[in-house]
């Protein structure tokens, strides 16, 4: 170790402890001057480790094949450290980490920085960049760390990152972390696409070292840091639902007997529909009849259930039913069958709440709502000022399978992949959703989905390129001089075979836009909570983003009557025209009488 890296080491302490410092704005932070001393501990080791050489070709700028990620990465993790700091020394919004779970964070931290120096230690490739370094004769290393997992310096980071925010002691810090560590999952996967493909022996090396970064152990280690934090009843009545109208935001909640509530909704269409001047559809259907159960085990576990019974019974499922373990109001532990937080109306679609009778055509036809899938994750809340929030939910699912393409005759359908419930590739998706609202009535939504939809390895053999689909939303909604205004816009990309592509969609788009104005509140004397609602709503699906065709387009005028909240009768009419994939045109003209209620 030269005198030279020994006063580089000083200086870059000096410089990010002062910056942490500066950012808290006081230096009366034990668990701020705790993580500084750690992070300077661990820089000195890695002077000691790592080799200069090494060292040196990590500073110098390089392409790599996924510039878009690394970025993601370095602005999370930035984002991390300032808003850690910020909130411990001056927001004070979520900086109420327990000291037991700091130090475990801590621990967590170093012994993962440790595992990260030891893989760098014997990889000279181990570099920023996702590239082939033929310059300096790169080959595959399957030495130390590299024996038990493909990746580990980032199944370090997936554990530093979010353990560095819970070691700083703020709650708020963790979810830019837990986007961070997620974030190299995702680079993890497309990394070793590209090594699979570009680096000679790399192909024999993961048929011998099966994981890529132990799939499971990571959500277990990660939640595991936040258990000592449950002291106290933290799912207690709150001014505000997580989810309004999401599934512990019904009205058979309030009237919780004892420790289990018991309720549910349903729903019944008549329809007169004409295609192109010819009678479609003209009928009745008795279209839902779902069931609520919601139990509080006790005072932080608690576990919701939801059947549902289409079209008579025709078709019976489990939409939902999840276990939540509530650690602390920043993150909740939820298992089981979860409704997937992909936009805001998959989490809140009961057809009392919806304003038509019909749900948005980028929700059913694009998405597939009602989408529920078996998974693992976390969700929380933090408070800002006022009625303020931040909310995310991040899961582990099973993810599509390959029905999206194989059993779609009219082309690439997503709602075709569902029903995944024993993971068909072994490899989990992941889906997510982060949502701010400024106030009550407004929230502003990203969210996302992406993982394998096809068999790609079997016994640790490859018998196919893996495939991915991925899928992004935005959503929004507000309230307007009385108008609630709520919209939702979502982009599809599938990985096509090549031989399927042109006649098979790679890539989807869909939104719809809805302004919904009640009036004549107690109009009706014998029904003083009654009133009416006008409506309209914009529709658009694209399923071939790169064709003219294969798309449809509506709008809807509705007209509703609730005797109460909980219940609604509505008339719709609706124009619209479908295009098929040759772009030959379809018109649709649709009366929609219904009635939705809760019981």
């Amino acid at each position: 170790m030269t005198a030279r890296r020994v006063v580089r080491w000083a200086l870059v302490s000096v410089v990010f402890g002062g910056t942490l410092f500066l950012i808290a704005g006081r230096t009366d932070l034990p668990k701020l001057w705790m993580f500084a001393g750690l992070m300077s501990a661990m820089l000195l080791t890695a002077v000691a480790l790592i080799p200069e050489e090494t060292t040196r070709e990590r500073l110098k700028k390089q392409q790599t094949a996924d510039p878009v990620v690394l970025a993601l990465i370095r602005i999370f993790f930035l984002t991390t450290i300032v808003v850690g700091a910020a909130d411990v020394g001056r927001l004070h919004l979520a900086d109420d980490v327990p000291m037991t779970v700091s130090v475990v964070a801590l621990l967590v931290s170093a012994l993962a920085l440790a595992f990260a120096f030891s893989a760098v230690r014997v990889n000279r490739f181990f570099m920023p960049a996702v590239r082939i370094q033929s310059e300096r004769g790169h080959r595959v290393v399957d030495a130390g760390p590299y024996r038990l997992v493909r990746h580990p310096g980032y199944v370090a980071m997936l554990l530093f990152a979010p353990a560095s925010a819970l070691a700083m002691g703020s709650w708020l810090a963790f979810l830019p972390g837990l986007a961070c560590g997620l974030t190299f999952v995702f680079r993890a996967r497309g990394e070793d696409r590209f090594l699979l493909a570009n680096l000679d022996g790399y192909r024999e090396y993961a048929a011998r070292t099966r994981y890529r970064m132990i799939p499971g152990l990571w959500c277990m280690m990660l939640f595991a840091l936040a258990l000592p934090a449950v002291a106290q009843d933290t799912t207690g009545a709150r001014p505000r639902p997580f989810t309004e109208g999401g599934q512990y935001d019904r009205p058979y909640l309030a009237r919780l007997a004892g420790r289990t509530a018991i309720g549910g909704y349903a729903e019944a269409h008549a329809r007169l529909a004409r295609v192109d001047g010819v009678t479609d559809e003209f009928g009745f259907q008795a279209l839902r009849f779902n069931l609520f159960t919601a139990t509080q085990v006790s005072d932080i576990v608690r576990i919701g259930a939801e059947i549902e019974f289409e079209e008579g019974g025709r078709e019976i499922k489990l939409e939902y039913a999840a276990i939540d373990v509530a650690v602390h109001p920043v993150l909740t532990l939820r298992a089981g069958m979860l409704l997937v937080p992909l936009g805001r109306f998959n989490l809140a679609h009961d057809s009392p709440r919806n304003e038509f009778s019909d749900r948005p055509l980028v929700s059913t036809d694009l998405l597939g709502v009602a989408l529920s899938e078996p998974g693992l994750g976390a969700f929380g809340l933090f408070g800002l000022k006022g009625a303020g929030r931040i909310t995310y939910e991040v899961y582990a699912v099973n993810g599509f399978h390959d029905g999206l393409i194989e059993q779609s005759p009219d082309g690439t359908r997503i709602p075709m992949g569902r029903g995944n419930f024993e993971d068909n590739n072994n490899s989990p998706s992941f889906a997510g959703r982060v949502a701010w609202s400024p106030r009550v009535g407004t929230e502003f939504g990203v969210s996302g989905h992406v993982g394998a939809y096809n068999v790609f390895s079997l016994d640790g053999n490859t018998v196919d390129e893996r495939r991915d689909v991925s899928i992004g939303a935005l959503d929004a909604e507000t309230s307007v001089l009385g108008v609630k205004v709520m919209g939702e816009v979502a982009l599809v990309s599938v990985d096509v075979p090549p031989g399927l592509q042109g006649i098979y969609a790679t890539h989807q788009r869909g939104a719809y836009l809805q302004a919904v104005r009640p009036f004549g509140r107690g109009l009706v004397r014998t029904m003083p909570s009654s009133y009416f609602a006008v409506g309209l709503r914009l529709d658009a699906v694209d399923f071939d983003s790169r064709l003219a065709g294969d798309s449809r387009r509506q709008a809807t005028i509705g007209f509703n009557f609730r005797p109460t909240s909980d219940t609604a009768i509505k008339l719709d009419y609706l124009r619209g025209e479908s295009r098929d994939r040759f772009n030959n045109a379809s018109a649709r003209a649709e009366f929609q009488l219904s009635v939705a209620t809760y019981f």
